[in-house]
């Protein structure tokens, strides 16, 4: 029986951790009957393709038998720069880093992400922290010019 997404999730975060690397995202769906993976992977000061590589060679018999299906075309990344934050679990591989937030009553900003509980986010900016909730921001991405 094969896994459910949140299952799939579950497991290959766990494999990833153990390699020190964490999980951002990992979509999946069928294309002409052919199981499509995608796979963004992050750790601090960045991933190699040799990372990826290894990613791609630990996760992807585990997908297999997870899911069920041999025929996997799977693609595993790093994050990129100026990556838009999708939802609250992207958020948290980033916690330290810098992101550009645009809130919904104004421009954008630049902040360090300083902690993400899913339904808000800290951000330190100028010496000062606080908090916004995933409510009142528009859009969020990773900050590529510090």
């Amino acid at each position: 029986m094969a896994a459910d997404h949140a299952d799939l999730v579950q497991d290959i975060e766990e494999i990833i951790a153990g390699m020190g690397m964490s999980l951002v995202s990992l979509h999946q769906q069928v294309v002409s009957r052919r199981l499509q993976v995608s796979v963004v992977v992050h750790r601090p000061g960045g991933v190699s393709l040799e990372d990826c590589t290894t990613v791609h060679r630990t996760i992807h018999p585990r997908i297999s038998v997870l899911t069920g299906r041999r025929d996997i075309n799977m693609e595993v990344s790093s994050p990129g720069i100026g990556r838009k934050l999708r939802n609250p679990e992207e958020y948290k591989p980033f916690i330290g880093s810098m992101i550009k937030v645009l809130p919904r009553d104004g421009d954008w900003f630049s902040a360090r992400l300083v902690s993400c509980d899913g339904t808000e986010v800290e951000l330190e900016q100028n010496g000062s922290n606080s908090r916004m909730s995933f409510n009142e921001i528009t859009v969020s991405r990773l900050d590529d010019t510090v």
